[in-house]
Protein backbone atom coordinates (compact mmCIF):
# COMPACT_ATOMS: atom_id res chain seq x y z
CA UNK A 1 0.00 0.00 0.00
CA UNK A 2 2.88 2.70 1.14
CA UNK A 3 4.95 1.31 -2.32
CA UNK A 4 1.59 2.13 -4.27
CA UNK A 5 1.58 6.25 -2.62
CA UNK A 6 4.77 5.93 -3.23
CA UNK A 7 5.26 5.10 -6.87
CA UNK A 8 1.80 7.44 -8.13
CA UNK A 9 3.36 10.87 -5.79
CA UNK A 10 6.73 9.78 -7.92
CA UNK A 11 4.63 9.08 -11.34
CA UNK A 12 2.78 12.22 -10.91
CA UNK A 13 4.69 15.52 -10.96
CA UNK A 14 2.38 17.15 -9.62
CA UNK A 15 1.86 14.91 -6.62
CA UNK A 16 5.67 15.17 -6.07
CA UNK A 17 5.45 19.05 -6.43
CA UNK A 18 2.89 18.65 -3.50
CA UNK A 19 4.89 16.20 -1.42
CA UNK A 20 7.89 18.11 -1.77
CA UNK A 21 6.41 21.61 -0.21
CA UNK A 22 4.35 19.99 2.38
CA UNK A 23 8.03 18.01 3.39
CA UNK A 24 9.86 21.75 3.16
CA UNK A 25 7.04 23.24 5.51
CA UNK A 26 7.25 20.03 8.42
CA UNK A 27 10.88 20.78 8.00
CA UNK A 28 11.13 24.20 8.49
CA UNK A 29 8.26 24.22 11.16
CA UNK A 30 10.57 21.56 12.70
CA UNK A 31 13.52 23.66 12.80
CA UNK A 32 11.77 26.77 13.80
CA UNK A 33 10.44 24.91 17.12
CA UNK A 34 13.90 23.64 17.94
CA UNK A 35 15.45 27.23 17.72
CA UNK A 36 12.77 28.20 19.83
CA UNK A 37 13.67 25.85 22.37
CA UNK A 38 17.69 26.46 22.22
CA UNK A 39 17.06 30.13 22.53
CA UNK A 40 14.82 29.41 25.66
CA UNK A 41 17.46 27.19 27.08
CA UNK A 42 20.15 29.90 26.51
CA UNK A 43 17.65 32.58 28.36
CA UNK A 44 17.24 30.68 31.11
CA UNK A 45 20.47 29.77 31.47
CA UNK A 46 21.75 33.65 31.55
CA UNK A 47 18.89 34.73 33.55
CA UNK A 48 20.34 31.62 35.80
CA UNK A 49 24.07 32.69 35.67
CA UNK A 50 22.72 36.53 36.41
CA UNK A 51 20.71 35.23 39.56
CA UNK A 52 23.90 33.57 40.95
CA UNK A 53 25.95 36.73 40.48
CA UNK A 54 23.58 38.71 42.12
CA UNK A 55 23.49 36.40 45.16
CA UNK A 56 27.43 36.52 45.47
CA UNK A 57 27.00 32.42 44.70
CA UNK A 58 29.83 30.75 43.09
CA UNK A 59 28.95 29.84 39.45
CA UNK A 60 29.25 26.02 38.61
CA UNK A 61 32.23 24.64 37.06
CA UNK A 62 32.09 22.05 33.76
CA UNK A 63 32.91 19.50 35.74
CA UNK A 64 29.70 19.82 38.05
CA UNK A 65 27.55 20.22 35.29
CA UNK A 66 28.66 16.85 33.46
CA UNK A 67 28.37 14.89 37.09
CA UNK A 68 24.87 16.09 36.97
CA UNK A 69 23.58 15.41 33.53
CA UNK A 70 25.06 12.02 33.69
CA UNK A 71 23.20 11.14 37.04
CA UNK A 72 20.38 12.70 35.61
CA UNK A 73 20.44 10.76 32.22
CA UNK A 74 21.38 7.17 34.17
CA UNK A 75 18.30 8.22 36.36
CA UNK A 76 15.61 9.05 33.03
CA UNK A 77 17.07 5.51 31.52
CA UNK A 78 15.55 3.90 35.00
CA UNK A 79 12.56 5.78 34.69
CA UNK A 80 11.63 5.49 31.32
CA UNK A 81 12.89 1.51 31.57
CA UNK A 82 10.55 1.08 34.52
CA UNK A 83 7.70 2.83 33.44
CA UNK A 84 7.51 2.21 29.67
CA UNK A 85 9.71 -0.25 28.53
CA UNK A 86 8.78 -2.98 31.28
CA UNK A 87 5.21 -2.57 30.76
CA UNK A 88 5.28 -2.57 27.10
CA UNK A 89 7.01 -5.95 27.50
CA UNK A 90 4.47 -7.59 29.29
CA UNK A 91 1.67 -6.57 27.13
CA UNK A 92 3.42 -7.76 24.04
CA UNK A 93 3.83 -11.39 26.19
CA UNK A 94 0.04 -11.06 26.77
CA UNK A 95 -0.91 -10.33 23.66
CA UNK A 96 1.41 -12.82 21.71
CA UNK A 97 -0.20 -15.45 24.47
CA UNK A 98 -3.75 -14.70 23.73
CA UNK A 99 -2.79 -15.04 20.07
CA UNK A 100 -1.61 -18.32 20.52
CA UNK A 101 -4.14 -19.26 22.62
CA UNK A 102 -6.72 -18.06 19.60
CA UNK A 103 -4.94 -20.61 17.60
Amino acid sequence: MLENLLNSISDNPAYLAVAIVLITMITFSVIKKLFKIVTLGITLFILYCAYLLFTNQPLPNMDEIKTQLENSEEKIGDVIEDSVLDPLKEKTETIKNNLDALK
